[in-house]
Order: structure tokens, then C-alpha cells, then sequence
């Protein structure tokens, strides 16, 4: 006889910074989430023309800025505090959709995000401290979009105790060559452990760095994932 699988399947909500759905993170979805979840999408920019997102979430001097791709593979640059209002809109949009578990597919800092009964998963507060306990004494280097994001950076890692080093190639614009060059920068500058720090660097993207470096490379979205379908089981 036939055994019955009792899983429950989990809604849960995606919200990227970018345009859903993002193609790029897809296969990870699909290998990860997709076998136990019903996954829903939702973007910041859904529906946004380019002079529009300037206009409405552009940064202004000095600001912490965050990157992300639009439908087209387009690459734009966002005020942090602008999108994180943005971001709460669609968490409370998740949660009339009936989902469960909330991922933000972006692994800056956010300090004023809220969920009401949905999980809210930022996985800034997750794997940040997780690589930091497991890197130990290592020092870490961090493969960043921009170089702009480096002092934020130092401080967010440094606040749980990790030396870090910092090489920036954006997933959505750098070549094959400068994302293999940062990695070599990294392992020169002393680094023993790589993090793709950006949702949107791929499987792909952490064998270029694996190959280029000769470290260890983690992947930020692969580990979410891999961590969210315990929820699942």
C-alpha cells in the first residue's frame, strides 16, 4: 500500500526589492521551495517605469543605497530607507494573500519591518550572525554590489564580531572576469571564507568565486533556502 505524504504545503511570499518575478533566483526557488511551498512574488518596483523609481525611490546624497534588477535585467539603485516603506506595503499585501512565511529576498538591514501573524524571515538577521559563528577567527570576504556598501557593511559583520574584507561586483551588471577578480582580491586581502552578500548572485556566480579564490564560497539565497524548507517537513 501506498504511503500518504501528511505534509502540509506552506504559502509563503517572496518580496525582492526589484521586479518579480525574478528569473534569476528562479532555479533555486524551484530546487528549494517549490516542492514543499506555494510560492507567491511580489517586487517593490512591479509595474514601475525607470523615471518613476528615480523619481520615487532614488537615493540622495549619503544615503545607504541598495541595487536590484527590473524585469528586463536592468540594474537600478535604490534609497534603503525609501524601499524599506515600499517593502512593509507588501508584507501587509502578503498577509492578505494568506501567506504564512514572509522571505524578503534582500539581505540589507532593516530595522522597522513587521509582520502580524505571517513568519517574517529577514535574512539579515539570520545568516549574517550564522556565518559569523561558523567563520569563527577566519576572516570573511564579502563579495558586495556596490562599493558604496562598504562601511555599512564593516559595521552590520562587525557588530557580531566578524573580520571582514569587502570586493565589489554587482550580480546584475559585473563580467564573468571582475566577479573572478574580486574573489582573488579577497583571498589576497587574507580571506578564508567567501560570502556572495546579495540575493542575486547565483549558483553561478558562487562557482566563479569558488574556482577564482580557492576558498570556501557561500552563497546567501541558496542557505536561506535550504534553511526554510525544515519549515516545511
Amino acid at each position: 500500500m501506498e504511503r500518504s505524504d501528511s505534509r502540509q504545503r506552506v504559502t509563503i511570499g517572496l518580496i525582492t526589492i526589484g521586479q518579480a518575478p525574478r528569473t534569476d533566483v528562479q532555479p533555486l526557488i524551484e530546487r528549494w521551495l517549490a516542492p514543499c511551498a506555494d510560492v507567491i512574488q511580489l517586487g517593490v518596483l512591479d509595474g514601475m517605469a525607470v523615471a518613476e523609481i528615480e523619481r520615487e525611490l532614488g537615493p540622495q546624497q549619503g544615503e545607504f543605497v541598495l541595487t536590484t534588477r527590473l524585469a528586463d535585467g536592468e540594474a537600478v539603485v535604490l534609497s534603503a530607507a525609501k524601499t524599506e516603506l515600499a517593502m512593509q506595503r507588501l508584507i501587509d499585501e502578503c498577509e492578505r494573500q494568506g501567506c504564512q512565511v514572509i522571505i524578503l529576498l534582500c539581505t540589507g538591514a532593516f530595522r522597522h519591518l513587521a509582520a502580524e501573524r505571517a513568519l517574517l524571515i529577514e535574512p539579515e538577521r539570520i545568516l549574517t550572525p550564522a556565518i559569523a559563528k561558523l567563520a569563527g577567527g577566519t576572516q570573511i570576504g564579502l563579495i558586495i554590489p556596490l562599493a558604496e556598501q562598504a562601511e555599512e557593511m564593516r559595521q552590520k559583520w562587525g557588530a557580531f564580531g566578524a573580520s571582514i574584507t569587502t570586493a565589489a561586483a554587482s550580480p546584475y551588471t559585473a563580467t564573468r572576469e571582475r566577479l573572478a577578480a574580486a574573489a582573488q582580491e579577497l583571498r589576497a586581502a587574507g580571506a578564508g571564507i567567501i560570502v556572495l552578500d546579495c540575493m542575486g548572485y547565483t549558483l553561478e556566480h558562487q562557482q566563479i568565486a569558488r574556482e577564482a579564490s580557492g576558498c570556501f564560497a557561500l552563497l546567501s539565497s541558496s542557505l536561506l533556502f535550504k534553511l526554510i524548507t525544515e519549515l516545511c517537513e
